[in-house]
Order: structure tokens, then C-alpha cells, then sequence
């Protein structure tokens, strides 16, 4: 089962907005996103489901609708839709899970600890 990982808007009148972006990034992707030419290929393969409603009220769902009515979106939500792949891979990187070891030798055997998740 493929994990997503849902960004929500926080833009007032646009809270019902998100996008599901969906995990197994690789660090070429990532590097894909600061491309104009690559992100819609990118967007268009990781948006697994979406709600962006435009100025006027329209409601998109599917990502592609996203990309062709770009120029009727709020420049608040144009930015959001800009800014979640980006704030998904963040997540993803640092989501929890991740196993360590940390060994100092100042105070005994090390333990295992896990990296900082968010609930």
C-alpha cells in the first residue's frame, strides 16, 4: 500500500483546498521540481487526489484541471498549489520511522532512536 501525505490549506475561504501527494520520491524528482519544464510532468505523476477551488468557486478535483485553469486560481491558492509537492517531500524526508544509531561513548551502549514525527 502506497503511504500519501495530504497539505491542507490554511487560506482563509480556501480551507477546504488540499492536495494528496503520494511518497517514493527520488532525489532526481526532487531536483525535477525546480524545473518549469518538469514540474507538470511531476505534478501530473504524484497528485493522487485534490480539491482547489478557483476564484470564482469552481471546484477542480483531477490534476490536469488544475494545470489548464492555472490563470483562474487566487494568487494565495495559485501558490499553495505551487508550494505542495515541495512541502510533501519535506514531510516525506523527515517522516518518522527513519532508524539512527548515535554513538558517543561518553555514557555507555548507544541506543536506537527514531527521527521526529508529527501527528
Amino acid at each position: 500500500m502506497t503511504r500519501t501525505v495530504v497539505v491542507q490549506s490554511e487560506i482563509e475561504g480556501y480551507e477546504e483546498c488540499f492536495v494528496e501527494v503520494a511518497d517514493g520520491w527520488t532525489v532526481r524528482e526532487l531536483n525535477e521540481l525546480y524545473r518549469q519544464e518538469t514540474w507538470q510532468a511531476l505534478w501530473l505523476k504524484k497528485v493522487v487526489a485534490l480539491r482547489i477551488d478557483t476564484a470564482n468557486g469552481e471546484v477542480l478535483t483531477e490534476p490536469q484541471q488544475v494545470i489548464d485553469r492555472h490563470e483562474d486560481l487566487d494568487v494565495g491558492i495559485y501558490r499553495f498549489v505551487n508550494d505542495s509537492l515541495m512541502a510533501a517531500v519535506g514531510y516525506l524526508a523527515t517522516l518518522g520511522g527513519a532508524k539512527r544509531r548515535v554513538s558517543s561513548g561518553a555514557t555507555g551502549s548507544p541506543a536506537t532512536q527514531r527521527t521526529p514525527t508529527t501527528k
